[in-house]
Parts: C-alpha cells; structure tokens; sequence
C-alpha cells in the first residue's frame, strides 16, 4: 500500500506542476501580446495576483471573470493561447461596450501613465458581471473606459486658440511691463 502511494505522489505532483506551467505560460503569452499594457502590475496591487487578469480573486481555482470564461471556451475549442488572445480582441467579453484589445491598451482616464482596463470586469468600481457575485467590487476601480467624451468642433477648436492666443499676449505685455519698471528703477 505505501508503494503505490508513493508511486502515486509523483503523478499528482507533475499533473499539478503542469497545469501550474500552464497558466504561466497563458500568462506570459499575454504579456508578449500587450508588452506596455499595466493591467498585470495594476491587478497585483488591487487583488494581490497579476493572474487576476482573468480569474476571479481569490479563487484563481475555478471561477474565472468574463475574459477568462471566453479564453477557456476557445482553448477547449483547439485554439492555442495566442489564438485565443487574437480572436478575443475584436470581442466584448465583459459586454462594457468596449472590444477587449482597447481595453487592454488604452491608457487609464485617471492616470494615463497606467495602460489598460480589465477586458472582464465593468464599471466605475469593477465589478464581475460573470462572477458569482456580480455586484461585488473586485477593483473597487473603474473598470469601464469612458469613451463618451465629446469631440471637438472646428469652432470649439477656433475659441481654444483664440483664448490662448489671447492670454498668450497678456502675458507678453505684462513681461514687456515688468522688464520697463525694472529698467527704470535700476
């Protein structure tokens, strides 16, 4: 009986190892895909594991955000990592209204320094419309870009340069005031 436990701790041990480099691997296929996205480091300090890009925190056993949910079902399908990740850019997996590449790569409204927003959670506090708790927090973050910021018309454009012109040349004149009571009293 110890001899076939023992010979059974090595199966077990390798068949977790496996599917532990598997997920590593997922990982670092989606780093090479989107090398200036944050998401990782930001989804790090938010929840605790960059791995949180696609499971659901705390369990990173089985339940999986929206993002998540769409890889698994095309790698079950046969697609490979990269296949997945390239098919799912065009695709709204947390259904934000935003294909999840965009996500992914635009820089954060709040701090443009920090590129992505998580293509599997949505709105202003991330929460996880796939999860078991879908009202939850997860970031307590948006998660949802702001796309409706309106643009700008040719005369709203004309009245900004106007208006910088005009302080521009206030602030020239005042300069030329200064400089000429500065001759003069010197």
């Amino acid at each position: 009986m110890r001899n076939r436990l023992l010979l059974s701790v090595p199966i077990i041990v390798s068949a977790f190892t496996a599917q532990a480099n598997a997920r590593i691997e997922y990982f670092i296929a989606w780093v090479e895909k989107y090398p200036t996205s944050t998401l990782g480091s930001r989804m790090q300090e938010l929840t605790g594991a960059s791995c949180n890009i696609c499971h659901h925190p705390p369990d990173r056993g089985v339940v999986g955000t929206c993002y998540r949910e769409d890889i698994h079902a095309l790698l079950d399908s046969g697609a490979s990592i990269q296949d997945a990740l390239d098919q799912l850019d065009s695709e709204d997996s947390d259904g934000d209204g935003v294909p999840n590449g965009v996500e992914i790569l635009m820089p954060r409204f709040e701090n443009p320094n920090e590129i992505g927003y998580h293509p599997g959670l949505v709105g202003a506090t991330g929460t996880d419309p796939c999860g078991e708790t879908p009202d939850d927090a997860v970031t307590g973050i948006r998660e949802t870009p702001q796309l409706d910021v309106p643009a700008l018309s040719e005369w709203g454009l004309l009245a900004i340069s106007m208006l910088l012109i005009s302080a521009a040349t206030v602030v020239i004149h005042q300069r030329r005031i200064n400089a000429i009571e500065t001759h003069r009293t010197t």
